[in-house]
């Protein structure tokens, strides 16, 4: 029987890199990976919706707080107190999000929310099993990359 492995005749043409290279990229990615995902996370994240829940909380939101608003799902102009909102959903896998343009009116975004998650909580709806299958592998998989990178780093 021959070797699986078989050393290739070309692997001393293949230029390594030095182990401070690559202890040195290993330093500076997780730094990197935290400000990207802080950079990325200016917002309110929903898990398990659909289109329809997400806008009719939103609605909901609106009406309940007073608030006049113009706009598509993805851009909601609220003139009333100044504010732009950017949403997004993604059906596929159950997540919303809603962001304001202008950080000075933070506190406003976490009023709309707050608003949502009561309507989330009364309204008697189905969330998609598929969502929570994704986040949990999602989540599973962050796990299994974060310990390797510590078992390596």
């Amino acid at each position: 029987m021959g070797t699986l492995w078989a050393k290739s005749r070309f692997a001393h043409k293949v230029p390594r890199l030095p182990i401070k290279c690559v202890t040195f990229g290993y330093l500076w990615a997780k730094p990197v990976l935290l400000i990207v995902f802080w950079k990325q996370k200016h917002g309110f994240t929903a898990f398990g919706i659909t289109d329809e829940s997400f806008q009719s909380a939103l609605h909901s939101a609106f009406v309940k707080l007073g608030l006049l608003y113009k706009g598509s799902i993805s851009r909601i102009e609220l003139p009333s107190i100044d504010a732009n909102l950017q949403a997004s959903v993604q059906s596929w896998s159950g997540i919303g999000q809603l962001r304001v343009e202008q950080s000075r009116h933070k506190q406003a975004l976490r009023t709309i929310t707050s608003n949502m998650n009561e309507y989330f909580r009364t309204t008697p709806e189905s969330a998609p099993l598929k969502s929570f299958i994704i986040s949990g592998l999602v989540g599973m998989l962050i796990i299994i990359v974060v310990v390797y990178m510590e078992m390596i780093g």
